[in-house]
């Protein structure tokens, strides 16, 4: 079962109402596209990764080293320097 959360003034998630992954969320700062957390996905996607949203939001612990812009902000869509953990 599919729960949506309203969890800003400006966006909303949702997850699966069983065991609480979180799936995608919508935002109205960028409603043309919604935010899919690839982790879930079983089989492949028809493209790559193109951009890393909301990134300085991200747990303090993760390194990311894939070479993607990276946005975040506000808005979740302003770009944001790469930490010196995230370049090697």
């Amino acid at each position: 079962m599919l729960m949506r959360f309203e969890s800003s003034e400006h966006g909303a998630r949702s997850f699966c109402g069983r065991c609480g992954s979180s799936l995608f969320c919508e935002s109205t700062q960028h409603p043309d596209q919604i935010d899919i957390v690839l982790a879930n996905m079983k089989q492949p996607i028809d493209r790559p990764p193109q951009v890393h949203v909301y990134f300085d939001d991200r747990a303090e612990w993760t390194q990311v080293n894939d070479g993607l812009p990276r946005l975040g902000g506000v808005s979740g869509m302003e770009p944001v320097k790469p930490d010196s953990k995230d370049e090697g």
